[in-house]
């Protein structure tokens, strides 16, 4: 029963380590899948009950970033005011931050370069806490294969 605990673990072990190489491999794909929904989510943004609209205020007013690659990506929509570096927008204001995109009232840089660095600033902790999980699997394996062993030639002593 031992032997199979530690199979197991091993099955575990593996199919972990199968996921952590798979993520690094696949990191540039991601991550153009991230820019593309994240573009495909703009086009959303005029309804105002859709729950979109919502997620692009929140992230542009919490990471202080505008569209995916700038405020430019606005073109063709009005820009959003949380595009706006003002938290208190007068009129005056409000009206010149959002005719002008470029202007000394907006946030100039994409919400995915801001998000881009989120995960790979946050990368190195969930890479740790694999190690961790993975050394401590090991062990695990190391144990009951040891228990097995042990157990196994107690009874043969006897």
């Amino acid at each position: 029963m031992l032997m199979a605990f530690a199979g197991l673990l091993i099955i575990i072990f593996i199919i972990e380590l199968a996921v952590g190489i798979a993520a690094a491999v696949y990191k540039s794909d991601f991550q153009e899948a991230l820019k593309e929904s994240l573009k495909k989510s703009m086009e959303n943004y005029s309804d105002p009950n859709n729950p979109e609209r919502i997620s692009w205020d929140n992230v542009q007013r919490k990471l202080m970033c505008c569209g995916v690659d700038g405020p430019g990506d606005w073109q063709g929509q009005s820009t959003p005011n949380s595009c706006c570096t003002s938290e208190k927008l007068d009129q005056e204001t409000e009206a010149y931050c959002l005719d002008n995109a470029f202007g000394t009232y907006m946030f100039k840089t994409g919400c995915f370069e801001h998000l881009k660095g989120k995960f790979e600033s946050n990368s190195t902790i969930l890479i740790g806490v694999g190690i961790g999980i993975a050394f401590v699997e090991v062990i695990g394996i190391v144990l009951a294969c040891w228990l097995a062993y042990t157990i196994k030639n107690e009874d043969s002593g006897k």
